[in-house]
């Protein structure tokens, strides 16, 4: 997987200096996330343009960072990633917004067939959705992100119901989906620790809980909206950045339980 970040300027340029290995190690994004499909890419996914009016505006000396995913073959490899920008003149007339649903609770005991996870948000203005990125690790097996209008009807936003590790994709909506205020966001996925788990890592299942390593699990989807009305999108933002705010504090304690647990 990688994912791409923009960072004030020096401060990426410093973390690499003080690491002595190509580039520097960290697994929280050190910036926000580019828009549209430029933030994540894993294999087999093809690019998908951004519409018009959705450029980046990019301030003078600020850091791209590009970080990678990789998975341990047992033997050595060579990794060589690039990057294409294409540029224009025109200054953007709208933006995005990342409403990142994830559930930290996760602890899967053995055996364990349906293990359900959840998470969920009540936009305060009207959106349109414009994308949705899945993603859960080897024991995934079903997500699901809703829309509950105010009146009660829900819109499914995206559903699979055979989750594959190994094909993931960023969903982009041919036409964007308009929700009004007061919709709930709910994020629904099932996960599989059985030993009938053809993708499960352990041929005799063992306990599991949250973690960004594939031999953990994760329940998140990041659903990419623009506020219908311009003025809305400062608060949107706020409420959100204060969300994953909260969110951050909450990884950092559940890396460090990680830690410890994988010590003993």
């Amino acid at each position: 997987m990688r994912r791409s970040a923009w960072i004030a300027p020096g401060s990426a340029r410093r973390l690499d200096e003080a690491d002595p290995g190509p580039g520097f190690t960290q697994v929280s994004l050190p910036g926000p996330m580019l828009p549209g499909n430029l933030a994540i890419w894993t294999p087999g996914w093809k690019p998908v343009p951004l519409p018009e009016g959705f450029s980046l505006p990019w301030p003078k000396g600020t850091d791209l960072i590009l970080q990678l995913h990789l998975s341990l073959s047992g033997k050595p490899e060579t990794e060589q990633s690039t990057v294409g920008i294409y540029l224009t003149d025109e200054p953007p007339t709208n933006f995005m917004v990342d409403i990142f649903l994830e559930d930290l609770r996760i602890d899967i005991p053995p055996g364990e067939k349906a293990y359900r996870t959840r998470d969920s948000m009540v936009l305060p203005v009207e959106v349109d959705v414009f994308g949705v990125y899945p993603h859960m690790h080897r024991l995934g097996k079903e997500v699901k992100v809703t829309a509950r209008v105010p009146d009660g009807s829900e819109k499914t936003l995206l559903w699979i119901n055979d989750w594959n590790f190994n094909w993931q994709m960023y969903y982009q909506n041919l036409k964007p989906v308009r929700l009004p205020p007061n919709t709930e966001l709910i994020m629904e996925c099932v996960h599989d620790n059985s030993a009938e788990n053809p993708n499960n890592p352990s041929i005799i299942p063992q306990r599991v809980a949250w973690g960004e390593q594939t031999r953990n699990e994760m329940s998140c989807a990041i659903i990419q909206v623009t506020p219908v009305n311009k003025a809305d999108g400062s608060m949107l933002w706020t409420i959100e950045s204060e969300r994953e705010g909260e969110k951050g504090r909450a990884r950092e304690k559940k890396r460090e339980s990680v830690a410890n647990y994988d010590q003993h």
